[in-house]
């Protein structure tokens, strides 16, 4: 599939999303909503056809919310949006884990404070935001088990060899795309929405044999544009970033396991789907992961 009807594709899937976002924009600054919703986003990458790696995680935190507030000196409540098909959205042009300084970075005291981001590939610098940066690491573990010669090939100076076959060819999103500072405060905002009359006839279409319209019911209705997009992209193996997403993507309970794999269909393709724990330090589970995915 090109490029361009891709891109078409999916603007059908953000349409359904649109929906919501219309609704909260308006509604952003009222009691239920303002210190809880912080804009949405609706992929962390570009968009590939048959990536080799779909990542899944629960949501965006609030990193794009406080950058553009911080420069603010009034109240004012600037909920960024990252469209993929809005031209003047923030949508990002690479897989946000490659952004410069989003792994690794640092304040330098000269005569003021300064900060200084660095490439993600220089891991010998100081880390900034540990997420990426263990992401980061889980794609090197994956690429010298795929690559032999990424063995003997690391520079921490230079744009790994990799980079253009395995790098290039990975995507990220999230299952809900409302975007908070914390993960729990995801559930109030589902609770409040699903209680929304304006928004009810979207629920209903996801209710399906749900006795009443509740929370669960706009996780399913979210979770169904990422159905949807999987079968857009064809992914060669989906990977969820946590337990908490990869129960609730697979409709399956997985309790103190660090790693599991399942599959599901969609459309007439079965997909292979790995999920991992990342509980505590689970840096130290990356080697495992690796070659779960590499199999």
């Amino acid at each position: 599939m090109n490029q361009e009807t891709l891109k078409n594709e999916y603007s059908i899937i953000e349409e359904r999303i649109a929906k919501v976002v219309s609704f909260l924009e308006k509604h952003k600054d009222s009691s239920k909503y303002k210190d809880l919703y912080k804009g949405i986003s609706t992929l962390q990458s570009p968009l590939i056809s048959q990536p080799e790696i779909l990542f899944i995680g629960i949501n965006n935190g609030d990193g794009a919310y406080r950058e553009a507030n911080n420069s603010l000196k009034t109240s004012e409540n600037k909920t960024p949006l990252r469209w993929y098909n809005e031209p003047d959205s923030l949508f990002p042009s690479e897989l946000n884990w490659f952004e410069k300084g989003n792994a690794r970075g640092r304040f330098t005291e000269l005569e003021e404070k300064n900060w200084e981001g660095y490439e993600w590939y220089q891991r010998d610098k100081k880390v900034n935001n540990i997420f990426p940066k263990n992401m980061i690491d889980l794609l090197y573990a994956i690429a010298k088990l795929q690559y032999p010669e990424a063995e003997h090939n690391e520079d921490d100076n230079t744009v790994p060899f990799w980079y253009e076959e395995l790098g290039k060819r990975v995507m990220y999103t999230n299952l809900y795309p409302i975007s908070t500072t914390k993960v729990k405060q995801l559930k109030p905002i589902h609770v409040h929405l699903a209680k929304e009359p304006e928004l009810r006839v979207l629920w209903k279409e996801a209710k399906s044999d749900e006795r009443t319209i509740n929370e669960w019911v706009v996780r399913k209705y979210f979770m169904t544009s990422i159905s949807r997009l999987v079968k857009l992209v064809e992914p060669k193996l989906i990977v969820c970033m946590g337990m908490t997403a990869t129960n609730d993507f697979t409709f399956e309970k997985h309790k103190d396991k660090k790693i599991v794999t399942t599959e599901r269909t969609f459309g007439d393709r079965k997909v292979p789907i790995i999920g991992f724990s990342r509980e505590g330090n689970w840096n130290s589970i990356i080697p495992e992961i690796a070659k779960t995915i590499v199999r």
